[in-house]
């Protein structure tokens, strides 16, 4: 808990945009920890591929998609990385299209790789076991980039190739 709250602290102070996406500690005492709610904030990515076994719709997967690699780039270009991204750890908003990361005990100065490596898993898992279309091909390609920009910046490419300018795209949970 010691290191999350370091972690947390640390990067909201180097940036302001952080500051704004990062859960926000209000306290802590012993072997506790209390975050100032977000509300709407409900909804780990485990709970969305739960109730959407088969997949989310590309749509869908692509604004989650660039909140993520939004918030990433900013870490990565600070110089540290998340350490630990897993499903959990990813909390969406969904009608406000809202994304926030927590699980930051394991933030620490390094290359992005392992982040973009378990982002991009993260991302692929939300369209089920067999997406169709371009979506097949593209994680693989996403893999060579070195960075959370570049990732961001191709999907965005083939999101319009593909959709179309981008459009508010609404996402249900139950």
């Amino acid at each position: 808990l010691e290191a999350e709250w370091q972690a947390i602290q640390r990067l909201r102070d180097l940036d302001s945009f952080l500051a704004q996406v990062l859960p926000q500690p209000v306290a802590r005492h012993q072997q506790q920890f209390a975050y100032r709610w977000r509300a709407g904030f409900l909804y780990p990515l485990s709970e969305v591929s739960r109730q959407y076994p088969k997949g989310i719709e590309p749509q869908a997967m692509v604004w989650m998609a660039n909140r993520l690699l939004e918030q990433l780039a900013r870490v990565h270009t600070l110089g540290f990385v998340h350490g630990h991204l897993q499903a959990d750890h990813v909390l969406l908003h969904p009608r406000d299209h809202g994304l926030l990361l927590c699980g930051w005990s394991r933030c620490q100065a390094g290359p992005p790789a392992l982040d973009l490596k378990a982002g991009l898993g993260l991302l692929q898992s939300l369209l089920g076991p067999a997406p169709g279309g371009p979506w097949k091909e593209l994680f693989p390609k996403l893999a060579r980039f070195a960075s959370a920009h570049q990732i961001q910046q191709e999907l965005q490419r083939v999101a319009r190739a593909t959709f179309g300018p981008p459009r508010y795209h609404p996402f249900h949970m139950k």
